[in-house]
């Protein structure tokens, strides 16, 4: 059973014109909406659907964004995670000011620059940012205080099954891998942590169920 939680018809605030990635911040009962339209941050409260801009020209200091696609959340340090398309940059957002901070682009850190990043998860127990980069074909590894950039699998690095066209990204510590989604190969694909190989975890031919067409993003259900 679907319920709209919200849109022009349900809450107030400013009207989502062309939402990309979402994440729960379950301690103040709210979602997290990246919207590359607005080039916004958006905030939507739980119960009324009400949304506000938490960060967008107008909110926040900070280089603008320019095509937001994908983010992961920070609590620790009260901040979003966002990869920014048109910056090829991982930009932070802290959620009180809105202020934005440019964590890692050509100008910050070192290591091969990002090119077309999509998706970004945060592995707290490394201090590093995971993020998806399609023109890549990579899982880049940043480190959250450098903004240093490695390469933590593609083609060259790790075995198996190659990333073609990687969107979307989750992180499952408990297994030490990423879960990818990849709509060139129709499959999630399993990443260790260390050693970067790649396994296909579901697609046409791995596992039942209804044919993937084009998978964009994933998420974990740990319970």
């Amino acid at each position: 059973a679907r319920t709209v939680l919200s849109d022009a018809n349900t809450g107030t605030g400013t009207n989502l014109v062309l939402a990309r990635g979402l994440v729960l911040d379950s301690a103040n009962n709210r979602a997290l909406v990246v919207d590359s339209d607005l080039d916004a941050l958006v905030a939507i409260d739980l119960v009324s659907g009400d949304r506000s801009v938490l960060s967008d020209s107008n909110t926040g200091t900070g280089p603008d964004l320019l095509d937001l696609l994908n983010m992961s959340l920070d609590n620790a340090n009260n901040r979003a995670l966002v990869v920014d398309n048109n910056l090829d940059a991982l930009v932070a957002i802290d959620l009180g000011s809105g202020d934005r901070t440019v964590l890692s682009d050509t100008n910050t850190g070192t290591g091969l620059n990002l090119s077309f990043p999509l998706a970004v998860a945060l592995d707290n127990a490394n201090n590093r940012a995971l993020v998806v980069d399609r023109n890549l074909r990579a899982l880049i590894s940043i480190d959250l205080d450098s903004g240093d950039r490695s390469v933590l699998s593609d083609s060259s690095t790790g075995i198996g099954t190659s990333l073609i066209d990687p969107r979307g990204i989750t992180l499952d510590s408990t297994n030490n891998r990423a879960l990818v989604a990849d709509i060139n190969l129709n499959a999630i694909i399993s990443i260790d942590l260390d050693s970067g190989d790649r396994i296909v975890l579901s697609n046409n031919i791995t596992g039942n169920g209804p044919v993937f067409d084009t998978p964009q993003d994933t998420t974990l259900d740990s319970a």
